[in-house]
């Protein structure tokens, strides 16, 4: 461990990336995180207006902690109000670097929400380093935002290590004749410009089962993570298909639940639909489909196809009669559907958490060492 080089890591959320984050920063650094959400997040009062109130409260947190630590840089999880503006002035007044991770999706959903980008914009130009999940949103900041390449760094999400060694354990008693496909998540509703949508639009899956259960009758197709709408199961009822659809509520990650869903799996699928957030941002759980070595059944956004490749089979977002072609060719096809396994399990190799981390240790590293401006 590097003892004199110490990290501030500010978060609004202690997200799966946080984690790992962490986790990676404290083999080599002294690593103190300092979580925002206690200071600003209410039920009870619009959380941008108490983000906006909280911001003098945040400064002066961070600022102490800083000092307290001695901190020698300052990590933050998202180019927000009640992260990234009270961090940065505090970077600034103690000279010291300020990386900021722009790992997650908050105004870049709401399109029409352009005071929120553009404070964005402004954080994100002031930070020593910028790290973003793909090339191609690199290139959408570089190109529109007018932020310099050599400002940003690429950390994309990973294949999590543990997740692929504890499946490696799990013994499956007996293997159903029938097939089975599984989508792991929720539904996560956002405003756009066309109104409130869920921005994983599992519904396009729902509306791709009748066309992949005319060839397939048994299929069964599991949904975990979420408690549907009375309206689903009444849906798949009214078809006939209730037996086929099984709903199993949250699960939690690592468990071994949801293990077992990974390695019950034949196929793995999720939606999105069509808009610049889902478009450029990686999926987590594409690299959680990833670790299972299964074929995955995703949609054609710019971010899967950077990581699956641009000859892996997609559907097209919005499209069930699409997604429901490509589970039909892999059931019917043992030879691209074990083509599309092995395809799989090389991209999770390449995006190893293991080997992903030390592109963060380098920045980190550099950015101490005075090699960036």
């Amino acid at each position: 461990m590097v003892y004199n080089i110490r990290i501030l890591y500010v978060i609004s959320h202690a997200s799966p990336r946080v984690k790992r984050f962490q986790s990676c920063l404290k083999q080599k650094f002294q690593v103190k995180i300092l979580d925002t959400a206690p200071i600003w997040y209410t039920h009870y009062v619009d959380p941008r207006i108490m983000a906006l109130v909280s911001v003098p409260r945040l400064l002066v947190k961070i600022m102490k902690e800083a000092k307290h630590t001695r901190a020698s840089i300052i990590l933050v999880n998202h180019p927000a109000l009640t992260t990234a503006l009270p961090s940065l002035i505090v970077a600034k007044l103690l000279r010291i670097p300020c990386v900021i991770d722009y790992s997650d999706l908050i105004a870049i959903y709401d399109t029409n929400d352009y005071l929120r980008s553009a404070l964005e914009v402004t954080l994100c130009k002031h930070a020593t380093k910028l790290i973003v999940l793909t090339r191609c949103w690199a290139k959408v900041l570089n190109k529109c935002w007018k932020i310099p390449l050599a400002k940003i760094e690429i950390i994309p999400n990973s294949v999590d290590t543990e997740i692929v060694e504890k499946l490696k354990k799990i013994k499956i008693e007996q293997k159903s004749s029938s097939p089975t496909i599984v989508y792991l998540g929720n539904m996560v509703y956002r405003k756009l410009k066309q109104g409130m949508v869920d921005i994983q639009d599992v519904n396009t899956l729902f509306r791709a089962i009748p066309i992949i259960t005319k060839h397939f009758p048994d299929a069964k197709f599991i949904f975990a993570g979420f408690r549907p709408n009375p309206r689903v199961k009444e849906f798949f009822k009214k078809i006939g298909l209730s037996h086929n659809v099984i709903f199993m509520g949250t699960y939690k990650y690592g468990s071994e639940k949801h293990m077992q869903l990974l390695a019950t799996a034949d196929i793995l699928w999720f939606s999105a639909i069509k808009c610049i957030a889902m478009d450029f941002f990686d999926r987590f759980k594409l690299y959680e489909y990833m670790a299972a070595g299964k074929p995955i059944v995703a949609p054609d956004t710019l971010s899967t196809k950077e990581v699956l490749g641009i000859d892996y089979p997609l559907a097209r977002c919005g499209d069930p009669k699409q997604f429901a072609e490509i589970v039909i060719k892999l059931l019917y096809n043992p030879t691209l559907y074990l083509a599309l396994s092995q395809k799989v399990k090389k991209s999770a190799e390449k995006y190893d958490w293991k080997n992903i981390s030390m592109s963060l240790i380098k920045i980190i590293s550099n950015c101490i060492n005075n090699k960036v401006n």
